[in-house]
């Protein structure tokens, strides 16, 4: 807990899920900023949240943050919505966790934002353009794991049982193919 105390964590899209992420990190001491896509009402209070932003005070919260947890759904609105502006915001010691989905992050942004040290490192659940790993990696795929602080893993909250099954000697063939 050490390491996560007095850090303070970013929220983007504070629906279901960043609420949540908040339930979660707040009893680890961690302070929880939260960006909401309609204008915050006066006085809005919520026990998890230390401060809440409004869509044009984005890069105020990402600026505050060490950690930037991003749960937006995918919509026009959210594409690319985190791009070379919020990269350079963030601190040099900023960690991005995406849980939504891939194209709401500028991976060209991300791409130099990494390579550039100028964040720490990015989890993600999702890529952009197909979020699946291809049987033979692309360049792109080679270049995210050439960077070696980029974990990454598969959108696989939606899988079935049997993707993971021991008896099913080519679960992890299945586990490859793409999911939406």
């Amino acid at each position: 807990m050490a390491m996560a105390e007095g850090k303070t964590v970013g929220i983007v899209g504070y629906g279901d899920i960043g609420k949540a992420i908040a339930a979660r990190v707040r009893p680890l001491g961690m302070k929880v900023l939260a960006l909401k896509r309609t204008t915050v009402k006066a006085g809005e209070k919520d026990p998890f949240v230390e401060k809440f932003f409004g869509p044009g005070q984005r890069i105020e919260m990402i600026s505050r943050s060490d950690y930037i947890a991003i749960a937006t759904p995918l919509t026009p609105e959210t594409r690319g919505l985190i791009g070379e502006t919020e990269f350079a915001a963030m601190k040099p010691t900023a960690v991005v966790i995406n849980v939504g989905r891939g194209p709401v992050i500028d991976e060209a942004a991300l791409v130099r934002a990494l390579q550039e040290k100028r964040i720490k490192a990015r989890r993600s659940t999702s890529l952009t353009a197909s979020h699946c790993l291809p049987a033979i990696p692309s360049i792109r795929w080679k270049m995210f794991y050439s960077l070696r602080i980029a974990p990454i893993t598969r959108r696989i909250g939606s899988k079935p049982r049997w993707i993971f099954s021991s008896s099913s000697s080519s679960g992890f063939a299945r586990a490859n193919r793409c999911s939406t």
